[in-house]
């Protein structure tokens, strides 16, 4: 759906940018929204002075993704669906060797960011406004790109040295992880893979991939995995799943692959939990790695309901958050109240996998009179559900 060109013409016009600044301004100096509103009203148009508010709006909520987006445009689902600039520019560093470059279905241009340096660059999507605006973004960061308006399925990517696609998962208004799902439809995916195998396909972590010879990426930031992305052709290493943990700066801290991805299936269950407790980084598990990152580290999970991992040697890994075991006990109110007055605990956090929420808003609620931080993992282990008092050890990260 193209909307109204006069609107956007507004938006990136002087007035507007002044208009951008005035109500940053009166903020920092204490005036409330109704203020700012009424002082807009008397010089724009309803209309223009709510496009100014609600950009106002979106920019401060970009602020955790971009770095630049005091001077972005954004719209409300397309920036919730964006990718942040840190995994942007991590991405791009796959297409190094790529100079033409065509970015489909590129909402406000999270991922163009980072594929506009040093490359030809082509955005497209349906919408002008998306489109127009993911131009400006991309401009932001002194790069460029050129915006096309149109389906996506009108592009030839085979004239592309390679081609990125983020399929809309909420065609229907609902996200969706299920391809079939997906716009462009699962077989138009397809039939654009055969005709350039060079591509990167965003897709959630929850999604199953259909294609063959992909290498699976599920990227980790932030102790989120924020997304998973298949990586074909000359894009990608090799065929196989991995995860991949970044810092703040978008460089990999740690990385775990794992070429058949039926390793991950076995059983690597331990009787008892063991000097060192490791919490799984979200993208390890949701690339289904668990297994094979502990077998490969000679670790081993407590029960099947559980992604904790546990052995007797330190990991410095990224991928794992590492607990020194102090005590542990059964997961009885009581007896966790003695643990920590023995220890001297005085802050507590509290951590759980495979425990009711109940339990964990129970547990909440007993008062710590100690002098040292400490961590509970509650979880179910071969003895039953047990409470596990560990020292959190300071994370590469």
């Amino acid at each position: 759906m193209n909307r109204d060109e006069s609107s956007i013409d507004f938006l990136f016009s002087d007035d507007a940018s002044r208009a951008f600044s005035e109500v940053l301004s009166d903020q920092e100096f204490g005036k409330n929204l109704i203020q700012i509103a009424k002082k807009l009203r008397k010089e724009f148009s309803p209309q223009q002075a709510s496009q100014i508010l609600q950009q106002h709006e979106l920019r401060q909520r970009a602020k955790s993704k971009f770095t630049k987006s005091e001077i972005m445009f954004f719209l409300r689902k397309q920036l919730e669906q964006a990718t942040n600039e840190v995994i942007s520019f991590y991405k791009s560093h796959r297409f190094e060797e790529m100079n033409r470059v065509v970015d489909l279905c590129c909402g406000i241009g999270g991922d163009a960011i980072g594929l506009a340096e040093n490359r030809h660059l082509t955005i497209v999507d349906l919408d002008l406004e998306v489109v127009s605006f993911a131009e400006r973004n991309v401009e932001a960061y002194g790069f460029s790109a050129i915006p096309t308006a149109c389906d996506v399925m009108e592009v030839d990517v085979a004239t592309f040295d390679a081609f990125h696609i983020d399929p809309d998962r909420r065609v229907d208004g609902n996200r969706s992880t299920k391809s079939e799902f997906f716009c462009p439809e699962k077989q138009q995916l397809e039939a654009m893979s055969k005709s350039n195998p060079n591509f990167a396909m965003k897709l959630a972590p929850a999604t199953r991939p259909w294609l063959d010879n992909c290498e699976r990426e599920f990227i980790g930031f932030d102790r989120e995995c924020k997304q998973q992305v298949l990586w074909s052709g000359a894009l990608s290493t090799q065929s196989g799943i991995r995860a991949t943990s970044l810092d703040r700066s978008g460089n990999p801290i740690d990385s775990f692959f794992e070429e058949n991805a039926d390793s991950n299936d076995g059983d690597i269950l331990t009787t008892e939990h063991k000097r060192f407790i490791y919490d799984p980084h979200p993208c390890l598990v949701a690339a289904r790695l668990v297994n094979a990152f502990g077998r490969r580290n000679s670790l081993s999970r407590l029960t099947h309901d559980t992604v904790y991992l546990t052995g007797d040697q330190m990991i410095q890994n990224s991928l794992v958050q590492c607990f020194e075991l102090i005590e542990s006990c059964v997961l009885d109110e009581s007896l966790i109240k003695k643990l920590l007055e023995k220890h001297d605990v005085g802050e507590l956090e509290l951590k759980k996998r495979g425990v009711e929420l109940d339990v964990m808003k129970r547990f909440s609620k007993i008062k710590c009179i100690g002098a040292k931080r400490a961590t509970l993992i509650m979880a179910p282990t071969q003895d039953g559900f047990r409470g596990m008092l560990c020292d959190r050890v300071a994370s590469p990260e």
